[in-house]
């Protein structure tokens, strides 16, 4: 999703009062956490002074922890209170996320994963290395996350440019 389609995304969850689901997204959006991921996460997890969250059981069975963004502060530091989004049922959201991508005018292509692809697609795409995304993404093997370098900017100009200096 582009960072418009994103505003829709998340001002549609605004809009139809599902404030919880704008949260979430928002998270997964920020985080590249998986859904099952981001709604395993206890308050325990949160680190606010630290301004990470720590992901003890990923899908690959390695931790990592990702740096909050604001957005993401100012959720967790309100959500965490409230028990993050243990009250989040998949089926419901899912209900929620289809109506979405019909309000929004999305192709049926945008899924539950979509948000997560968005993220990496977004580093890429600002000029973030490939084995940060990787990092961020929680991925074994940078093979994986190869499927994104397409979206880099070309950086060939900066290495002859590297090489005039």
């Amino acid at each position: 999703m582009t960072r418009d389609e994103v505003k829709a995304v998340l001002g549609y969850f605004e809009w139809s009062g599902e404030h919880t689901y704008r949260d979430l997204t928002a998270c997964l959006v920020d985080t590249a956490f998986r859904f099952d991921e981001m709604l395993s996460l206890q308050s325990s997890n949160i680190d606010l002074n630290g301004n990470k969250i720590h992901l003890y059981d990923s899908k690959n069975g390695k931790p990592r922890f990702v740096p909050m963004t604001k957005r993401v502060r100012e959720i967790m530091s309100i959500r965490k209170a409230l028990g993050l989004f243990s009250s989040v049922k998949y089926l419901s959201y899912m209900d929620s996320w289809k109506r979405m991508i019909k309000h929004v005018g999305f192709d049926e292509d945008v899924v539950l994963h979509t948000p997560r692809h968005t993220t990496a697609s977004h580093l890429v795409q600002a000029g973030i290395h490939l084995q940060v995304v990787k990092e961020v993404l929680g991925h074994t093997s940078i093979q994986t996350t190869l499927r994104y370098a397409h979206l880099a900017p070309s950086n060939i100009e900066t290495g002859i440019e590297a090489l005039e200096a």
